[in-house]
Order: C-alpha cells, then structure tokens, then sequence
C-alpha cells in the first residue's frame, strides 16, 4: 500500500512538471540549402509591366522524385523562409504576386495535366491596373522567388524545400 502511495506521488509531482513546462512545437518543413536555379530571366534583367518574358528552371530533384512541384512568386524584399507555412507556401501578404504552380516531371515521365509542367515564359503583372490599391513601380528591384517541394525524401521528414531567387528591375526608366 506504501509503494502505491509513493508511486502515486512520484507521478503526480512528474505530471505536474510536465504541464508546468511550456509546449515545444517542431515544424514540420525543412527548407535545405540545395536548390535549382533561376536560368531565366537573367539577374537583374529589366521586365516591363504586362511584358511577357522568358522563364527556365533547372531543377536538382534533391529526393529524386518522379514529380516535383514548384511554386513561383514574385516579392517585393528577399523572401525570408522563416516566413514560410509548413506547406511550403509563403502567406498572402509576405508576396506581390503568384505565377502559378507546375509539375516538372523527371527521369523521361510523362507531363501530368494538372498542374502542368512549367511554362517557358511568364507575364509580369501590372500592379498600376490593379483592381484593389493600384501602384505604380519604377526602378523596383522584386525577387522572383521558385519554392520547390521535394518529395519522397528518405527519413521521417514530410517535404523538404528549396527556395531559390532571383532579382529583377521592375518597370525600369532606363537601361
């Protein structure tokens, strides 16, 4: 009877610390350094409101996926990958515009329909014919910004990402 008695409050002093002891929450994603590249458009190329421009990818296919999905945004100020949610994807407010997301297939697989394989070229929004706060830009460095998800990585993690950057001159007034 003893034993149950000191065992009971050996355990009720443990639980107590335990809820005492603040929540430790662990992300899900990890965002690792390897990452492909932006081959186009070139850094620093000047892109003009509405213009359509060309657009290549290199992806490494880090956990060698059969399907990799991309995401690309265009920002404002270097993306902070701390900013991102644990899908991958970054918040509305943290980006000025989505391109859209692609499926780069690999290994010689067959492009799937939804979503498609990347496009070879993109059209740069007009922020001055927004329908909700219109701005005009001039000179603005923006980050074109791909978010690859790797899929199938061995371990324990979910998704693994890469982010990779690339700066523009957006509505440039002279060259």
């Amino acid at each position: 009877m003893q034993f149950i008695a000191t065992a009971l409050l050996a355990l009720t002093a443990l639980v107590g610390q335990a809820t005492a002891m603040p929540a430790r929450l662990v992300r899900r994603q990890d965002v690792v350094s390897v990452h492909g590249t932006i081959d186009a458009p070139a850094e620093a190329a000047a892109i003009a409101p509405g213009a359509t421009f060309d657009f290549e990818f290199d992806s490494v296919n880090y956990c060698e996926s059969g399907y990799e999905p991309i995401v690309v945004y265009l920002f404002a100020n270097e993306p902070d990958v701390s900013d991102m949610n644990t899908d991958g994807s970054f918040p509305e407010s943290a980006y000025l515009y989505e391109f859209g997301e692609w499926l780069i297939p690999n290994f010689g697989l067959s492009p799937q329909q939804s979503p498609p394989p990347p496009p070879s070229n993109l059209t740069m929004p007009d922020f001055s014919q927004a329908s909700t706060n219109p701005t005009t830009y001039s000179d603005a460095t923006f980050y074109i910004t791909v978010v690859e998800t790797y899929l199938d990585c061995p371990g324990d993690v979910a998704k693994e990402f890469g982010v990779t950057t690339s700066s523009i001159v957006y509505n440039a007034t002279s060259s």
